[in-house]
């Protein structure tokens, strides 16, 4: 059967069910289910990012933004020693990649501090944005003598003795 052709709610029940259980080899439910390996991942992809409807599965962790890394941080500190182990493989992570989070959004916060800390490189800004706002009003005086004059030679003529 062509993957055109495969209803939407084929796609979800086979989604569904193989998302039920996460020992799932995606080839192996495939064959045993007459689907190519190849649509059930498109159809899986599809289903992560809400395209297929919405489905149960979250979204891999490397699509996850700022706040949902930080939240799940937040999630795992909360827990005892006993259930961070499976808290980490409920949601198929490492303790590495958490160390990996945590210095990246400490790295976020340190940058944001020092864009506010540095005196000098707000100085430098506000001198710059001063200089730019006397540039453009003397830009804009000049095109409007320009404009003036141009128009009153419209008006008068130009003469030979001026050329």
């Amino acid at each position: 059967m062509p993957s055109w052709k495969y209803p939407i709610i084929l796609k979800h029940k086979m989604v569904s069910r193989f998302l039920e259980n996460p020992e799932n080899h995606i080839g192996e439910f495939s064959k045993e289910n007459g689907i190519p390996e190849s649509c059930l991942r498109n159809w899986i992809r599809e289903s992560e990012f809400g395209i297929l409807g919405d489905m149960k599965k979250k979204k891999h962790f490397r699509y996850w933004t700022l706040k949902e890394k930080f939240d799940a941080i937040l999630e795992y500190e909360k827990l005892s020693n006993d259930e961070k182990g499976m808290w980490l493989r409920k949601h198929d992570l490492k303790l590495e990649r958490l160390e990996m989070w945590k210095k990246e959004l400490i790295s976020q916060l340190q940058s944001i501090e020092n864009i506010d800390k540095d005196p000098t490189e707000n100085k430098k800004i506000k001198l710059l944005e001063k200089e730019l706002d006397r540039k453009d009003k003397a830009l804009a005086e000049a095109s409007a003598l320009l404009f003036a004059k141009k128009k009153l030679d419209s008006m008068f003529g130009e003469k030979d003795e001026e050329k």
